[in-house]
């Protein structure tokens, strides 16, 4: 197999979430480039020049139309998702190009085998009261570290660290008892508990950030364009209140340590 170098994987991905784009537009399905690839858009028109991946979001009930849909619409790409398949390893949407093989160094992909993806992260509705939100956070959480400690991979990262080691094994071993296809239900129950429309406030619950990502819904209804790649992607018309919520001075450089892919992407031809 031949390597795909993260150029060339930039270009890939880009070109899956133009493809994302034109469906949505031709079928009405809302969605917007969120979080990284969001701040990249607005500070760099692209890419974070050291990140590695395109995440967009879609409220929950354009999700849910968008990954019933999207297959065979393009014959080079395919979309996956744990309400399509029960077992898959990520708790929202991937749309993957077919021919290409992707790997994570420290994450497993639970038996399936995935390409150069774009990640798509459902926005459902969350509780207005604050204590009643702060608990469904909680539990989703504690069910997204279930989830963590399943699919984390006993990398090169743990050679050094023989304490993580010991309590990734230790997490692992327990978990044993408890089926992957029942995390991945109970994080979706969880994250589906507030109908998106009828909700005042909405939130990115099934794989939460570690900001504040409550929102008003409101957010998620009027979108603008953005320059994403010398191409124009959507975004939230008010997409500034929603990144400073998350990020604080999302327009501000980290420091230089902090510039490093996050993700140890490897991609192949196959």
């Amino acid at each position: 197999m031949k390597e795909i170098s993260i150029e060339e994987l930039k270009d890939l991905q880009t070109g899956i979430a133009l493809k994302i784009h034109d469906f949505c537009l031709e079928h009405g399905i809302r969605y917007f480039l969120g979080y990284g690839s969001l701040i990249g858009a607005v500070r760099h028109k692209g890419y974070i020049p050291w990140d590695e991946d395109i995440d967009l979001g879609m409220p929950r009930p354009d999700y849910e139309r968008f990954i019933h849909t999207f297959n065979g619409a393009y014959p080079d790409l395919k979309v996956f998702a744990p309400e399509l398949d029960p077992g898959y390893y990520a708790p929202y949407a991937n749309v993957c190009l077919e021919g290409t093989l992707l790997k994570e160094e420290n994450l497993s992909h639970h038996g399936r085998e995935i390409g150069v993806k774009v990640d798509i992260f459902p926005i459902d509705g969350a509780p207005s009261d604050d204590v009643a939100y702060a608990r469904l956070r909680q539990k989703v959480e504690k069910w997204n570290l279930f989830l963590f400690y399943k699919l984390t991979r006993l990398g090169p990262r743990f050679r050094c660290d023989k304490v993580l080691w010991i309590k990734t094994v230790i997490w692992k071993l327990m978990l044993l008892p408890l089926p992957f296809a029942a995390i991945q239900r109970h994080i979706r129950k969880l994250a589906t508990s507030c109908d998106f429309e009828t909700s005042e406030r909405s939130d990115k619950l099934s794989f939460p950030n570690s900001g504040n990502t409550r929102m008003y819904r409101s957010v998620f209804e009027h979108y603008i364009d953005v320059e994403f790649e010398g191409h124009l992607f959507k975004a939230p018309r008010d997409y500034d209140v929603y990144q400073r919520a998350i990020y604080g001075d999302y327009m501000k450089l980290p420091p230089e340590e902090e510039r490093t892919p996050h993700h140890g992407f490897h991609a192949w031809w196959k």
